[in-house]
């Protein structure tokens, strides 16, 4: 195990008072993010959601700093790429989806149900948030909707891609095992994938439960464009495996991981 810092095995409670603070300044500050852009229509582009998603999640680091006492290290920094590309975390907690526009050095679109868009207020403005629409069954024509509008994103405006290949939360420790989605972006659109493995859901649970402590992310190695499938999954979910494993204190860790 390569960590700077060591694991705790029970890290300390956000007492309930800060963890409340916390969630009524996070919930608020999309709310705002949302009237900004139904007040005024000039803000309603990708380009002007991006902007202001950005700020939040700086504003959003702060919170959880200075209220929770929740912060993040990066290892190996130097597989974050100067260019666009398609970032792989494993899904812990709402952290990684949120923060991680903070150090991956770009902007980046995201794969989201196309059932979002029936969450009041929010829903709407998705898509100036960068939000990929996708079907549930992923029929040929959705996926090809979904690959024209990441084209756009990624390959013209070199925005980047963030997504979870697990596809769903899982609790620390579990076993991980990426769905093929993932592979469907990465052979065509032809550019590099980044594997993030974290530790979030040590610190961020379920609401109101949060500990104090510092998120341990660790990047890559960089897989390149033209895998096999095969060849891509073995190197995707080794390395998201292996070091989601290393990143957790010893009670939790599976004994092999694959």
């Amino acid at each position: 195990m390569n960590t700077s810092l060591p694991i705790p095995e029970h890290p300390p409670r956000v007492s309930i008072i800060r963890s409340v603070i916390f969630f009524v300044i996070y919930h608020l500050g999309g709310v705002v993010g949302v009237l900004f852009i139904y007040l005024n229509s000039k803000l309603r582009t990708q380009e002007k959601g991006l902007h202001g998603r950005m700020f939040g999640v700086y504003m959003l680091n702060i919170f959880l700093k200075y209220i929770t006492n929740i912060s993040y290290r990066v290892e190996d920094p130097d597989n974050l790429l100067s260019t666009h590309a398609i970032f792989a975390f494993n899904h812990q907690s709402n952290w990684e989806d949120i923060m991680h526009m903070h150090f991956v050095n770009s902007y980046t679109s995201f794969i989201t149900k196309r059932e979002v868009l029936n969450i009041p207020l929010f829903g709407k403005c998705v898509p100036y948030y960068g939000g990929l629409l996708i079907d549930r069954k992923g029929s040929k024509e959705n996926l090809e909707q979904i690959l024209s509008s990441t084209k756009k994103d990624v390959l013209k405006k070199k925005n980047s891609l963030f997504i979870c290949p697990e596809g769903t939360r899982k609790k620390p420790g579990a076993p991980y095992k990426s769905k093929s989605g993932i592979f469907f972006f990465y052979k065509n659109l032809g550019i590099p994938v980044v594997p993030v493995a974290h530790n979030s859901g040590l610190f961020w649970g379920k609401p109101f439960w949060m500990a104090k402590g510092t998120v341990c992310v660790k990047i890559g190695p960089i897989i390149p464009p033209g895998l096999s499938k095969q060849e891509f999954f073995h190197q995707l979910d080794t390395t998201l495996s292996n070091h989601s494993q290393e990143l957790l204190p010893p009670s939790l860790r599976q004994t092999s991981p694959q």
